[in-house]
């Protein structure tokens, strides 16, 4: 009976192992079995989401005191000032054209601006030009090609110039200096001798246009005043006497003669 239960015991131990082995073993066959074969990853589908970024508001900075005290419409914020408003300029008003203004000449030496009622007579007898009124012909002279239009008549010398002409005329230093290129020159041709202009100043004109420089000279003789017609000066009586003879051929006339003049006379009217 003893080995009998002892068998017994044996094979209900062996049955427990067996039961408790298939439990574990089977379990790890079959995952070991499955684990050869590596389920299919599924993928997630990708969602996209549009995020909205947030409107920043405008941070308003609050008052001062003192900004407050000054009361709504004067507040202004420091972080943000708002621009002042465009004032519209007014329309410019129309351009209203000024008068010129008249542009003094500057004054140049050896030069004189004809004023109204000027004449050459006139002129030359100014302080600031000749102070001798009987040099007029040296205007004219140096002046032949603003006063050659005008008409030539025997009183010439007291007509009217036109307004504004500059003209030309001989200066103190500038006489001077002629005067001593003169050296010892005297002599002259008188061209004609007269009580009146009416032949005296018609042939001066004629002679200037012939490029003679003549010069008219004043003498008393026996109570009566006599105006000469002369040209010089020369440096000896053939060379004035050469001079006389061509002076005889332009008019045609035998009143013309040479004589030796004096200082007085020479300083006069030899250096213009």
């Amino acid at each position: 009976m003893h080995f009998v239960g002892e068998r017994s015991s044996h094979r209900h131990l062996f049955r427990l192992n067996v039961i408790i082995a298939f439990f574990f073993i089977v379990p790890v066959f079959l995952g070991g079995a499955c684990s050869k074969e590596e389920p299919e990853e599924v993928k997630a589908p990708k969602i996209f989401v549009r995020i909205k970024k947030p409107v920043q508001k405008p941070t308003i900075a609050l008052p001062t005191r003192e900004e407050a005290k000054k009361g709504p419409e004067k507040v202004v914020s420091p972080a943000k000032k708002l621009p002042a408003p465009e004032k519209k300029q007014p329309a410019p008003p129309p351009r209203v054209k000024q008068p010129k203004k008249k542009v003094e000449k500057k004054k140049m030496d050896g030069y004189y601006s004809v004023q109204k009622e000027d004449t050459l007579f006139k002129i030359a007898g100014r302080k600031d030009v000749y102070d001798d009124p009987l040099k007029w012909p040296s205007l004219f002279r140096l002046n032949m090609k603003k006063l050659g239009t005008m008409k030539i008549s025997e009183n010439f010398q007291d007509k009217e110039i036109p307004e504004g002409l500059d003209l030309r005329f001989v200066t103190s230093q500038e006489a001077a200096r002629n005067l001593v290129k003169l050296g010892g020159n005297f002599w002259v041709v008188n061209v004609f001798s007269s009580q009146t202009s009416k032949k005296i100043v018609p042939a001066a004109l004629k002679l200037m246009k012939n490029g003679y420089p003549v010069y008219i000279t004043t003498v008393t003789i026996k109570g009566k005043e006599w105006m000469r017609l002369r040209t010089g000066f020369f440096k000896n009586r053939s060379e004035a006497t050469a001079v006389a003879k061509k002076i005889k051929s332009v008019f045609k006339e035998d009143d013309a003669w040479v004589t030796k003049t004096g200082k007085m006379e020479r300083g006069r009217f030899g250096g213009y």
